[in-house]
């Protein structure tokens, strides 16, 4: 994707990651610098045993073909929760696994075949690959948005690319392939089907598809996740060192990264991103533009913060942001849930909650 990006002009910017971060545990609020969160010693030796034996596992399921390894069948039988309860003992170390899990996936760990979570965390190259922003899948960010990349890719192909013509029914033949939207037909040689699964089983097929492809894609579901972004004038949190991440397994966000400008032209100074992991858990009042500001200003009181703007006592929450936007993904016709997750040699696609049996059952 970064060679993409460089071949189309499309330049990208970092994540802020300088300064503490913040997280939430059962209730309880820390502070750390490293990727691997504050602990007990004991907690900390059994995540660290933690994250090397899924190092191991993950490597021998192979992303383009999981259901060849060695006790696939097993393990795409249970779920994530089931099999992780295992080896981790600590509830604390479940939690900080379940906020990077709803991160990633938009689901609980109840919800996802161990298989496909083994595969996902290898062709993304492990947990902390995925989740964090120094040198993972969290770092990048394009400057003029994600969308920009399709929208250069569109425009090389000029009027062939027909917009607004959503695919209803794909009817083929000896002659090649007909996709039939509900203003037009268009017909080619071939048709590529690179809609998310659950969305690709909503189009008709004739001839119909098999009764196991028909009941792959009910299994893969997307992940129900919402997205919220608060824009500052400056980035107030900043003053008393933190970063603007915060790690969550109990409140309304799983995980919150600041950013800086992505150019010296942006009226507004910073913009602070955040996700809800799994809809359901949350209500929508706790998705609420003041429940969320308060939410923050609460976790960097606890924290520490010592900025007047962070934790004046006659504050309950920050300061007022200049712009407030939620996206709940799973509104989205087009995606149907969850949001783009960095997955190697497949660039960018939205992740899926792959429930247990999709792959050794129909696959």
């Amino acid at each position: 994707m970064h060679a993409l990006a460089n071949e189309l002009g499309i330049a990208t910017f970092p994540t802020y990651v300088k300064g503490k971060k913040v997280l939430e545990v059962e209730g309880k609020v820390s502070t750390y610098k490293r990727s691997i969160r504050s602990m007990s010693v004991p907690n900390l030796i059994q995540m660290q045993g933690a994250l090397s034996y899924l190092k191991r596992v993950r490597k021998r399921i192979s992303p383009s073909g999981p259901m060849t390894a060695e006790g696939a069948e097993a393990l795409d039988g249970e779920t994530l929760e089931t099999w992780r309860a295992r080896f981790v003992k600590s509830d604390k170390i479940n939690a900080v696994m379940d906020a990077a899990i709803r991160t990633i996936f938009g689901a609980e760990a109840r919800d996802l075949s161990a298989l496909y979570f083994l595969m996902h965390l290898n062709a993304g190259g492990g947990m902390l690959s995925l989740s964090e922003a120094r040198g993972g899948a969290q770092q990048d960010r394009f400057v003029p948005g994600a969308q920009s990349i399709s929208l250069a890719l569109a425009k090389e192909l000029g009027d062939a690319v027909a917009l607004g013509l959503p695919v209803r029914k794909l009817v083929q033949s000896s002659d090649g392939v007909d996709a039939v939207s509900d203003a037009e037909t268009i017909g080619g040689r071939y048709a590529i089907v690179s809609v998310p699964p659950v969305l690709a089983g909503r189009i008709e097929y004739e001839p119909a598809v098999s009764v196991g492809r028909d009941q792959v894609t009910q299994r893969f579901a997307m992940g129900a996740a919402v997205k919220v972004l608060l824009t500052y004038e400056r980035a107030f949190w900043r003053d008393a060192g933190f970063s603007g991440e915060v790690v969550s397994s109990d409140g309304p966000l799983s995980v919150t990264f600041g950013r800086p400008p992505a150019s010296r032209d942006e009226r507004a100074q910073t913009l602070l991103r955040g996700r809800s992991g799994f809809v359901p858990r949350v209500s929508r009042a706790r998705l609420g533009c003041r429940a969320v500001v308060a939410w923050l200003s609460g976790r960097w009181v606890a924290a520490g913060g010592s900025h007047p703007l962070v934790c004046a006592p006659s504050q309950t929450r920050g300061p007022d942001p200049l712009g407030w936007h939620r996206i709940c993904h799973r509104m989205d016709r087009l995606h149907g849930g969850c949001h783009p997750v960095r997955r190697a040699r497949s660039g960018r696609s939205p992740a899926t909650a792959v429930a247990p049996r999709p792959f050794t059952y129909w696959g």
